[in-house]
């Protein structure tokens, strides 16, 4: 599974506008969102896709992020495509799985990676200690309630 950082930028029926970091932006429908709590504009999320949901092209005319191809293995009926983006939109390595090769694509090489927007997923964004993360306030973090508490155990 493939994440992407985000921030809600308009809730509006049932649609949600999503703002990566590099101002790529989409709307998603509100069934794609799957956690409890209800979303605010301004909140973290995480943009969730397979990566067969990627699509790995050499341009594109639609909205993309670029990134280096570090991989390219074939696993039978499918290439799978390992690519390094900005570290402001995953942490990791990305995995996207193409029914072939793509002509013209070899490692190293700089290429686009749009979505099918209609297969994401959302989720909104917690920290390490469970908190819910948004944009407009820190989040709060259980370290020092700890440190005191565990000197009386």
């Amino acid at each position: 599974m493939n994440f992407f950082n985000g921030k809600v930028t308009n809730i509006s029926g049932d649609t949600i506008e999503i703002n990566l970091a590099n101002n790529l932006s989409f709307s998603l429908a509100a069934s794609q969102y799957r956690s409890e709590s209800s979303l605010a504009i301004g909140d973290a999320v995480l943009i969730a896709a397979r990566p067969e949901h990627l699509i790995v092209e050499k341009s594109s005319n639609q909205p993309h992020l670029d990134g280096e191809v570090t991989i390219i293995q074939h696993l039978g009926h499918i290439v799978r495509y390992e690519v390094k983006v900005a570290s402001s939109h995953t942490e990791k390595t990305l995995e996207i799985d193409m029914e072939g090769r793509v002509p013209g694509i070899n490692e190293k090489d700089i290429i686009h990676i749009s979505f099918k927007t209609p297969r994401l997923t959302i989720y909104k964004r917690i920290d390490k200690y469970g908190k819910i993360k948004n944009n407009k306030t820190p989040s709060v973090t259980l370290k020092p309630f700890f440190k005191r508490i565990l000197p009386l155990i």
